[in-house]
């Protein structure tokens, strides 16, 4: 006679985790030149009654303008505070009222549009402080935060977006990216605009083209 005894391992289900993530999570931007980012929100399927995100950075750099969006609700469903662009950091808060159930939310909670000092040089962090509230009215526990990171290269060749000293397929992303932008614009490069005429133009692509592959 056998006697067998199974046992089961019951495997419990993780719980949802929000994020707030800097998008792209980097990039490469040359001294006195511009860039953006967005501030993304996935609450992973819980739901949010309210955000607010706060991202710091170096005094190098400068937000010159911020966009909210309507990823909790539109303004006749919402309060808002900002975005709010103080020095060194930018801020937006939100909250649905009263009658607008929370939701889940998953996407673009704010744009940023920077400008570079012309003597800046290195890696900048873009530091995420983030708030989510749940249908309670309380935080969120665990929030993921994603910082970003811009590197900024100085006195670089023409074409090398990313100063590893090679123009290759990476850079030819980069250049594409750029391509039709005009100082000023947030996907301007100095490091594409070959004839410094402070355009990309089919100019600068013939220039990209030559030195290509070297």
């Amino acid at each position: 006679r056998y006697n067998f005894c199974l046992r089961a391992k019951i495997t419990e289900p993780e719980s949802p985790v929000a994020s707030v993530s800097i998008e792209p999570s980097s990039q490469t931007v040359a001294a006195g030149g511009s860039f953006s980012v967005d501030v993304v929100v996935d609450s992973a399927g819980l739901l949010v009654k309210g955000c607010e995100v706060t991202v710091t950075f170096d005094a190098d750099l400068t937000a010159t303008a911020a966009i909210g969006y309507d990823l909790l609700g539109t303004a006749a469903e919402t309060l808002r505070l900002g975005p709010m662009i103080p020095n060194g950091e930018v801020s937006y808060a939100v909250v649905r009222m009263t009658g607008n159930d929370p939701a889940t939310v998953a996407g673009d909670f704010m744009t940023i549009d920077f400008n570079v000092d012309p003597a800046a040089a290195g890696s900048y962090d873009l530091i995420i402080e983030a708030i989510l509230l749940g249908a309670d009215g309380l935080p969120i526990p665990g929030v993921v935060e994603n910082d970003g990171q811009v590197n900024i290269v100085t006195n670089g060749r023409k074409g090398d977006f990313d100063g590893d000293g090679d123009i290759d397929i990476f850079d030819f992303a980069y250049f594409a990216d750029a391509y039709g932008s005009e100082t000023g614009d947030p996907n301007y490069n100095a490091i594409g605009d070959f004839d410094d005429d402070g355009d990309i133009d089919i100019f600068d692509f013939a220039y990209f083209a030559d030195v290509y592959g070297t």
